[in-house]
C-alpha cells in the first residue's frame, strides 16, 4: 500500500531526521589522522610500483604457446599487406573521429572482427549494418607496440 514506513510510536513518515553536528576535532587527533593518511599514500604508492614491476615482467616474458602463432600469422599478414604497420598508439587508432565509425583492438581479420559482436556475430542486433551494408570498409592496422587494430569506416568519405 504505501511507500513509507510508520513506526510503532506513530511517527510522522515526512518528519525531517535530527541534522548532526560533527564532532570538533582536537589538536593531537589531527595529526594522528594526517600519519594516517600518509601512511596509506605510501602503501598507495608501493602497491603502484609492485604493479608496474610486475606488469614490466609480464612483458619481458616469451609468448606462451596459444599467442606464439598468434604473432607469427600477424607478421605474415603484415608482409602481404592485409595489416599495416603505423608509429601510432593503441589510444590513437581507437579514436572514432572523421570517417571511423567503430575501433577494436586485439582483431587482426574478419573472423576476430565478427566474434568481438557476440553471438549473432554481426548477423544480427548491433553491428549488423557494418557486414551488409557496402558503405562500410574495414582497415586492419597495428600499433607500435604490435597491437593489432580494426577500424570500420564509412566508405566513400566526401
Amino acid at each position: 500500500m504505501g511507500k513509507f514506513r510508520v513506526s510503532k510510536k506513530g511517527d510522522n513518515p515526512f518528519a525531517l531526521p535530527k541534522r548532526k553536528v560533527p564532532k570538533k576535532q582536537l589538536p593531537g587527533e589531527s595529526e594522528a589522522n594526517r600519519r594516517k593518511k600518509e601512511d596509506a599514500r605510501q602503501k598507495e604508492a608501493e602497491a603502484k610500483a609492485a604493479r608496474e614491476k610486475r606488469k614490466a615482467e609480464e612483458a619481458a616474458r616469451p609468448p606462451g604457446k596459444k599467442l606464439g602463432p598468434g604473432k607469427a600469422r600477424l607478421e605474415k599478414m603484415v608482409q602481404e599487406g592485409k595489416v599495416t604497420k603505423t608509429d601510432q598508439d593503441v589510444e590513437e587508432l581507437l579514436q572514432c573521429k572523421d570517417e571511423v565509425v567503430c575501433a577494436l583492438a586485439d582483431v587482426q581479420d574478419e573472423a576476430e572482427l565478427r566474434k568481438k559482436f557476440g553471438p549473432s556475430q554481426g548477423t544480427s542486433g548491433y553491428g549488423k549494418e557494418f557486414f551488409e551494408a557496402s558503405c562500410y570498409r574495414f582497415r586492419y592496422m597495428q600499433a607500435k607496440d604490435g597491437t593489432p587494430v580494426a577500424q570500420i569506416y564509412k566508405w566513400p568519405w566526401p
